[in-house]
């Protein structure tokens, strides 16, 4: 197998373990906190980068996400609170979403939720999983 094909092989494989993950984690956190992942990644996000603030543009970079997607995004959290908007004072016509105090409160309490669910999954992972994925090989995550 040449290089590139090896490296498009473990592309491929952590997009299908994320892929399997992915909505478990959804799941919990929609179930526990009534959250969804890209929103619980938002808030992580913007937590980290409070000092300076993150425009949206910058947002839906972090996440992978289209400008659009994360303008909706802020938006819903905004209606329910967890978010708020405020003026960029360098450009009026931009907007920097904030987390509130509830938003910070929902961030603390799916954190240790994330964190957990996180880590029982990966610890079924080894790293023969994602050479076996890489080679090919169906693995599934239990």
């Amino acid at each position: 197998m040449k290089k590139s094909n090896a490296v498009v092989s473990r592309w491929d494989a952590l997009v299908q373990l994320y892929g399997q993950l992915a909505p478990r984690l959804e799941n919990i956190l929609n179930i526990r906190h009534s959250i969804g992942l890209t929103d619980f990644l938002a808030l992580r996000s913007l937590a980290r980068h409070f000092e300076p603030h993150m425009r949206i543009q910058q947002l839906a970079a972090e996440l992978g996400i289209s400008h659009s997607a994360a303008s909706r995004l802020v938006g819903k959290l905004e209606k329910v609170h967890i978010l708020a908007r405020y003026e960029c004072s360098a450009d009026r016509r931009g907007t920097y979403p904030e987390l509130t105090d509830a938003g910070r409160a929902a961030l603390k309490a799916a954190e240790s939720t994330y964190k957990a669910a996180v880590t029982e999954m990966m610890s079924g992972v080894a790293a023969t999983d994602l050479l076996q994925r890489a080679s090919g090989q169906s693995v599934s995550i239990e």
